[in-house]
């Protein structure tokens, strides 16, 4: 997505929709409810990271910033 940034007239937001990530995103977003903080709190690490899909929310923050780092600003 940081890479349609640079080309004029694409946003991120519309390689996300085409891509399929944008449901996964609102999707993940939307499991962090009562149920998952219930995990959370019960100390059932794995089973909370599981339900929040948190490897694909973790990406986001991480991934993100090394791949814009890759194209040169226009």
């Amino acid at each position: 997505m940081g890479a349609a940034d640079v080309v004029p007239g694409v946003s991120g937001g519309t390689i996300a929709f085409i891509t399929g990530i944008y449901e996964e995103l609102i999707d993940s977003i939307k499991s962090i409810d009562l149920q998952a903080l219930k995990l959370l709190l019960s100390l059932k690490f794995a089973d909370f990271w599981k339900k929040i899909n948190g490897s694909f929310l973790l990406g986001w923050p991480v991934v993100s910033p090394s791949l814009s780092s890759l194209w040169p600003n226009s």
